[in-house]
């Protein structure tokens, strides 16, 4: 438990990828430009529209390499954050998910300290959940079934009730 070598930081960044965020990993089919594999695409980037948020990942990520673009659809403007493909291919590698879809929720948890699963919850919950008042129970409304349950996962190590619902 608490075995895997990534910040404190990296955890909250990794929290905002798997709510509001995305992962593309491209196939590696031998080509010299992929060197070996350890080239092969790797796209992520996190999605925010509220104000209040945007400001709160600016935060988070300075010292990452990154560009932030604004986008406009359906007459709304939001922020998408495109981080470095070498940045992210590493720390994806050290939490062992290469992608939103396929991972082990419980592996990473268990992985995590206490102190990057809270950073990690905060992220998520700001991303895809929520406290009640007595901040003992988190509600929980992810679209992916990983990320779901590595949510229940870091709450149940925290000593949290989770409640799960499912967007319609």
């Amino acid at each position: 438990i608490g075995d895997c070598l990534i910040t404190e930081q990296e955890a909250a960044i990794l929290g905002w990828v798997l709510s509001d965020g995305h992962i593309y990993r491209g196939t590696y089919v031998g080509a010299p430009s992929q060197a070996g594999g350890t080239k092969v695409a790797c796209g992520v980037d996190i999605t925010q529209v509220k104000p209040h948020r945007v400001r709160e990942i600016d935060e988070l990520l300075v010292g990452v390499p990154h560009k932030r673009y604004q986008r406009t659809r359906d007459g709304k403007e939001y922020s998408v954050w495109k981080l470095d493909p070498g940045w992210s291919r590493s720390l994806l590698s050290r939490v062992n998910i290469h992608d939103k879809r396929s991972f082990d929720p419980w592996q990473v948890a268990l992985s995590l300290t206490p102190v990057q699963r809270k950073a990690m919850i905060a992220t998520l919950n700001a991303g895809d959940g929520g406290h009640t008042k007595s901040d003992e129970i988190m509600i929980v409304g992810a679209d992916d079934a990983p990320t779901t349950e590595l949510i229940v996962a870091l709450g149940y190590l925290d000593g949290k009730f989770t409640r799960v619902y499912v967007r319609e």
